[in-house]
């Protein structure tokens, strides 16, 4: 019977030290696990986060770059910043090169990007068929980019010193890049 209560006591003794060593430093090690797993997890969404960003990031670079290069390929059609008068009087040379009579009305500029604005213009100009068709013609060779969003050929009211019989009225922009 002694042995037996000495097993029993032994026993009693290490089901008691287990549920010490179990509640004393599995259970809080079981805690301390449970909270690294959910800052693990944490972290593992901030760095999922911070790579869709990153990704966000280089698709904007890699637009921005390509934009760059397709500003660069119009630069050789886009007026530059201060450069406009010179357009004007080359357009101003060559209306006179075909005996037109021209009239430009210019708008207030619109910026487009930071390094891009649109200035908008009129052309009103008369002539025969042939100058104007003609001048159309060295507009069209310019390097400088013109756009027209509308062309309107009218018949001039007929009198005896008419010698203008059409008039033309272009609408569109000139492109200005801002360096």
């Amino acid at each position: 019977m002694l042995a037996r209560n000495r097993i029993i006591t032994t026993l009693a003794c290490l089901v008691i030290g287990m549920l010490i060593i179990v509640g004393f430093v599995l259970i809080p090690s079981f805690h301390g696990i449970m909270d690294l797993s959910e800052r693990i997890s944490d972290e593992q969404n901030k760095i999922a986060q911070a790579l869709s960003h990153a990704s966000r990031l280089r698709t904007v670079t890699s637009q921005i770059e390509q934009m760059q290069r397709e500003l660069l390929n119009y630069e050789q059609i886009i007026v530059e910043d201060g450069k406009e008068i010179d357009l004007f009087s080359l357009l101003e040379e060559k209306h006179k090169q075909y005996n037109l009579t021209q009239l430009i009305r210019l708008n207030p500029s619109i910026e487009l990007l930071p390094s891009l604005r649109e200035l908008p213009l009129e052309f009103q100009i008369q002539g025969t068929f042939q100058d104007i068709l003609s001048y159309m013609r060295e507009l069209e060779r310019m390097k400088e980019l013109l756009a027209f969003k509308s062309l309107t050929l009218l018949r001039t009211p007929v009198t005896q010193d008419s010698k203008k019989p059409l008039a033309l009225t272009l609408k569109g922009a000139i492109y200005v890049l801002k360096k």
